[in-house]
């Protein structure tokens, strides 16, 4: 079964072609903040990238752009303050 999620996460950098991902990538992301982080890019049906082959795939399905995201781990979170990215939309701080 496949599950729509909402996970808390900072927008990093918007792709829009395959292209922008071999001429930007990986020059624009930045420093990892703690140990262990991952990015997760994202198309624009909230399907995950996972290799180059997604970024060709994007391309003929017409999924772009990809938004690159930063998750927040639960001990880097903020009690109190709120970074929320749902997926495929605008990030809102609250």
């Amino acid at each position: 079964m496949i599950e729509t999620i909402s996970i808390k996460a900072e927008f990093v950098v918007e792709l829009r072609s395959k292209r922008e991902w071999v001429n930007r990538i990986p020059y624009i992301l930045p420093q990892k903040t703690r140990p262990g982080e991952e990015l997760i890019w994202v198309d624009a049906n909230g399907c995950v990238f996972e290799s180059g082959a997604d970024f060709e795939a994007a391309e003929k399905l017409g999924t772009y752009p990809c938004k690159v995201y930063r998750p927040v781990s639960v001990s880097s979170s903020k009690l109190g303050e709120k970074i929320e990215t749902h997926l495929g939309h605008e990030k809102t701080d609250k």
